[in-house]
């Protein structure tokens, strides 16, 4: 049953073989580790009359900061410290006036773990599709990060306006 039928030479046969053989040896399946990530914190931009720069008449601050660690973020879960992974951002408005503001997100701190992070360094806009944010290597946790918004402007309209930034790991 498993040699050459009638007619058939033998060459057939291991030349199938080494075909099987030669998609083996370049085929590597994906890595058994399951990287998940969560995050915790947040924050809430309070904007009213102590912000306007000259008191009664004047504009408001331009930007504002988070304090340093706004949100936590932690990698779980890796098969081991070599395995990679990436944490994508986005932001999903809720009632948002992007024709004016500006929402970006910096890395504070690297946490504890392996320190393989790379990416972050300064300010980086978040937009509504997903975006490189950082990549890393192995379990890590205590990864905080910074918020930034820009735009804000007496000549707005006041409105309780809210996004969300999603934090995403993807192997």
């Amino acid at each position: 049953m498993f040699g050459p039928k009638k007619g058939e030479s033998r060459a057939n046969g291991r030349r199938i073989f080494l075909l099987c053989a030669l998609f083996l040896f370049f085929y590597r399946p994906a890595p058994t580790g399951a990287a998940t990530l969560t995050s915790s914190g947040g924050w809430v931009a309070e904007i009213g009359a102590s912000d306007l720069i000259f008191g009664a008449g004047s504009d408001l601050k331009d930007s504002y900061l988070s304090p340093i660690q706004a949100t936590t973020l932690a990698v779980s879960g890796c098969a081991d410290q070599s395995e990679e992974w990436q944490i994508m951002i986005k932001k999903v408005d809720q009632l948002w006036d992007s024709t004016h503001f500006t929402l970006a997100v910096k890395l504070t701190s690297a946490g504890t773990g392996e320190d393989v992070i790379i990416g972050g360094d300064t300010f980086q806009i978040v937009t509504a599709g997903d975006t490189l944010f950082l990549i890393g290597q192995g379990d890590q946790s205590g990864i905080t990060v910074q918020y930034q918004l820009t735009g804000v402007s007496i000549q707005i309209v006041p409105e309780n306006y809210s996004t969300t930034v999603e934090f995403t790991i993807t192997p």
